[in-house]
């Protein structure tokens, strides 16, 4: 594996340029969701966008710098200002236009979205943010036994990159213990729904596993998406569920944060109850998203003009991986 920057190759000197490839796979992770700091369901993961097996392909241009945005994850919202958790940033390619416009030159992936945490009145009900995939809700304990907790809803809007599903559903047991569930996975099941009685919570949807690969680049390898587990703490003794695979992280016990994985869009793990005894306390971040290429070797490298990719050239094609802003070209 190489690394290909500005400081090392001038544009068309040895780090790349020439014809454009006719077609590119490319394969596009949001950045997962955050979660609120107290009971909270896990954030939802990234959503994930693969061309080549959408049907859909990018034919780029020579001469056009494309501009690369790899979006962050949501941060956790502090318990103070009553925030929930952030929803992931978009990662895509672009030309230059708007993100907000669908157009065969935007390429693009929505993060997952933020949960929210027990933060208003117990006899409320909540739901998760809506996002690249669906966060998922946060639990509450109501008075009245009328409260209901409902995961938000997954992205599946192909035109924007969304492959996405909802957080599972909140249940509650009156008079007794509350759950969380987890967010939705990048291309999977939704997320696990919360027990209705104990202390058990949801599991975290399961994400997509990579099909692009670059030898020793660690989290954009491996499998992207998943939402995290549901926070289960109405007790200092209970535990949170399961993240999905792909990085999203564990729901947490009564007093846990759990981020989720960088590079792999992963939603953050819910949170408990024991957050409450913090007024500074902040929910679990969710994991940054990946942009990835690869088309024949037998095409020219790129010029990248502006931050870095990792290359891997192998088994017949260039493999390029952004994990940050960057842009570059094929200069004939």
């Amino acid at each position: 594996m190489s690394i290909i920057n500005p400081y090392r190759f001038a544009a068309g000197v040895g780090g790349g340029g020439g014809t454009a490839p006719p077609a590119v796979s490319c394969y596009i992770v949001g950045g997962g969701g955050g979660t609120g700091a107290r009971q909270s369901g896990g954030g939802g993961g990234g959503a994930v966008y693969y061309l080549a097996i959408t049907g859909y392909t990018w034919a780029p241009a020579d001469d056009t710098t494309y501009t690369v945005e790899v979006g962050a994850g949501g941060d956790g919202g502090y318990l103070i200002s009553y925030e929930f958790g952030g929803t992931g940033e978009t990662s895509g390619i672009t030309d230059g236009s708007s993100y907000e416009t669908t157009t065969s030159s935007v390429l693009k992936s929505l993060g997952g979205g933020g949960s929210e945490g027990g933060i208003t009145p117990q006899s409320s009900s909540q739901t998760g943010a809506d996002g690249g995939c669906g966060g998922g809700a946060s639990a509450t304990r109501p008075s009245s036994g009328t409260g209901t907790n409902t995961g938000g809803s997954g992205q599946s809007d192909i035109s924007a990159g969304g492959t996405g599903y909802g957080g599972g559903t909140g249940h509650y047991n009156y008079g007794g213990y509350d759950c969380s569930n987890g967010g939705g996975g990048g291309d999977s099941e939704d997320g696990g729904d919360g027990a209705d009685v104990g202390q058990a919570a949801g599991a975290g949807g399961g994400g997509r596993a990579n099909p692009i690969h670059v030898s020793g680049l660690t989290g954009s390898n491996e499998t992207c998406g998943g939402g995290g587990g549901g926070g289960c703490g109405y007790t200092n003794t209970a535990s949170g569920g399961y993240g999905g695979d792909g990085g999203g992280a564990d729901g947490t016990d009564y007093y846990g944060t759990a981020d989720g994985a960088e590079n792999q869009g992963g939603g953050g793990g819910g949170t408990g109850l024991g957050m409450a005894h913090d007024p500074s306390s902040q929910g679990s971040n969710g994991g940054s998203g990946v942009v990835m290429i690869r088309y024949p070797d037998s095409y020219d490298e790129i010029t990248v003009s502006s931050g870095t990719a990792y290359l891997d050239t192998s088994d017949g094609y260039h493999t390029y991986s952004f994990t940050g802003l960057a842009e570059f070209s094929w200069e004939t």
